[in-house]
């Protein structure tokens, strides 16, 4: 008779599986937290990068608009005080404008940029971002193209911003193209965080660059607007019953406004003088802020790159 045994194993079975089973499910777990990690983080940074980048935008814009007024005061000055503006002026104006409002296209673009990169970061389905993403690079490409150092105007009390930096924005957005190329066929978050972090590093040169130029164009519209002002009042052309009127507004009263205006006039101006200071600095409030905004979406994508912790020690 022939007796069958059952086959054992050289080694005990639960001592095995807990010497290589349990290694390799920490092994993979810690793969995947760090993926996670990873795709939270990065679709974190493209949140806050959107919203600065969408206050950049915002910025230039306003910025533009103010361009404009300028152009009117400046014409208002010639009609009121005879002060030269000619055809020149206004081109010139107009081109600083023009170059303005291309910095904003930039800034949309990035915007867009971090919106796709947050999409990609957290799809499982890629392909419609990875055409916007497409689509994105082409559109940078185009408008780094025609962008130009700020002209020079004698209406803005500001030269040229003739620099380096501003001749190196181009080649750090066609790098930034080429590394989302990547990003798109691989998925690779930090190859994404690469390229949107070399945007961001050429908005931030061009903006630090330029943010001189960007607070004289600011000032000298409210320093002409406040000159304007004070001469209209001078010359009685302003209707001053604001000044008194919070004093007889809780009572329902209307002021009546006779000749001479006298202290009401120094009053008006005293005002006006307070609100242009008040709206200088909160436009240099502003433009620190953009700053230390793009300072710090710059060193969270670089902690996306490294792994390491962000930090922005930088200052304006």
């Amino acid at each position: 008779m022939c007796f069958l045994s059952k086959p054992t194993l050289a080694f005990p079975r639960g001592k095995f599986l807990r010497s290589w089973v349990v290694p390799l499910a920490i092994l993979g777990l810690v793969i995947l937290l760090a993926s996670c990690k990873t795709s939270t983080e990065a679709s974190g940074v493209a949140k806050d990068l959107g919203s600065t980048s969408s206050d950049l935008a915002n910025y230039y814009s306003d910025l533009a608009a103010q361009i404009t007024e300028t152009i009117e005061l400046s014409e208002l000055d010639f009609r009121v005080n005879q002060n030269a503006f000619g055809d020149s002026d206004r081109a010139t104006l107009n081109d600083i404008k023009s170059e303005i409002s291309k910095r904003a296209g930039l800034a949309q673009s990035l915007s867009a940029l971090a919106s796709t990169y947050g999409t990609l970061a957290g799809s499982t389905s890629p392909t419609a971002a990875s055409t916007a993403a497409s689509k994105l690079g082409t559109e940078l490409q185009t408008d780094l193209k025609t962008l130009k150092v700020l002209p020079a105007s004698s209406k803005t009390g500001a030269a040229a911003t003739e620099t380096a930096a501003g001749a190196a924005i181009p080649t750090a957005m066609s790098e930034a193209a080429t590394i989302l190329t990547d990003f798109i066929q691989t998925r690779e978050l930090k190859n994404g965080a690469k390229a949107i972090q070399k945007c961001v590093e050429g908005l931030d040169q061009l903006y630090t660059t330029e943010s001189p130029r960007y607070e004289a164009l600011a000032t000298a519209r409210i320093q002409l607007a406040e000159r304007l002002a004070k001469d209209l009042v001078d010359q009685d052309q302003v209707e001053l019953s604001p000044v008194i009127l919070p004093a007889l507004q809780p009572f329902g009263f209307a002021p009546k406004m006779g000749s001479p205006k006298g202290w009401y006039a120094d009053v008006a101006k005293d005002e006006i003088n307070q609100q242009a200071a008040d709206q200088i600095t909160s436009y240099v409030q502003k433009t620190q802020a953009i700053y230390k905004s793009l300072l710090k979406e710059d060193a969270e994508l670089t902690a996306v790159i490294t792994g390491k912790k962000a930090s922005a020690s930088k200052t304006p």
